[in-house]
């Protein structure tokens, strides 16, 4: 399960029966069982949902880590900045994708930006908030994002203004966008793409070639 699967199942079951050994191993596990890279991109992804924080989920579950890297991944993911646990090879080795989100927080240039997205495969999830006002940083991102997360943003693109008529960035995303191999296998809903149109038809810089390509997937998911 990945981070907001995690908060979700510790919501549900705080709220049911409490937190009880069976969940606090379940959630311990979560954070040691796994290659550390591969959690730190998920709590970089998703690092709070619906009031939890993985702090709070440390503090109940109290995980004890194996490793020097799990040590200073946990030691980030609670105090929430790289402490004297993350040793040089930690940092350049399974650490490598915090180490770039901790370095983005204090960016003031676009090409560093650009080329730590490159350098180190970040995600649109881990960017700082400022840097998605970039159309040249969304357009880095296209290469490796899903078709559920180009749905999910395309508010965001917008608002960056990427997605003007007659350029590369417009024609990627619609030619992904009705790509039916990639609808199929992202498994998107029919009533996320009817959301995603609504809310994209109401964006005052909205182009009829990107709702076209709206309405093509959703003649595919309904066939």
């Amino acid at each position: 399960m990945d981070a907001r699967e995690l908060f979700r199942t510790v919501n549900k079951a705080r709220t049911e029966r409490g937190w009880g050994r069976a969940l606090r191993t379940l959630v311990a596990d979560w954070y040691t069982t796994r290659p550390v890279r591969e959690v730190a991109a998920d709590i970089l992804a998703c690092p709070e949902y619906n009031g939890w924080t993985h702090r709070d989920l440390l503090r109940l579950a109290h995980p004890v880590p194996q490793t020097q890297a799990q040590r200073a991944l946990l030691q980030w993911a609670a105090e929430g900045a790289l402490g004297h646990l993350a040793t040089p090879d930690v940092v350049a080795g399974e650490l490598r994708q915090v180490y770039a989100v901790e370095r983005l927080k204090r960016a003031g240039d676009e090409r560093e930006v650009l080329a730590m997205v490159e350098q180190y495969s970040l995600t649109h999830h881990m960017l700082p908030e400022e840097w998605k006002r970039s159309p040249a940083v969304w357009e880095s991102l296209l290469t490796s994002m899903s078709y559920s997360d180009i749905v999910e943003n395309l508010i965001a693109m917008a608002d960056s203004e990427l997605l003007v008529e007659e350029c590369e960035a417009t024609a990627l995303v619609v030619a992904r966008m009705i790509d039916r191999r990639r609808i199929q296998a992202s498994g998107i809903a029919e009533e996320e793409l009817i959301r995603a149109r609504a809310a994209y038809i109401a964006h005052p810089r909205a182009i009829r070639v990107v709702v076209g390509a709206l309405d093509a997937a959703l003649d595919m998911v309904r066939r």
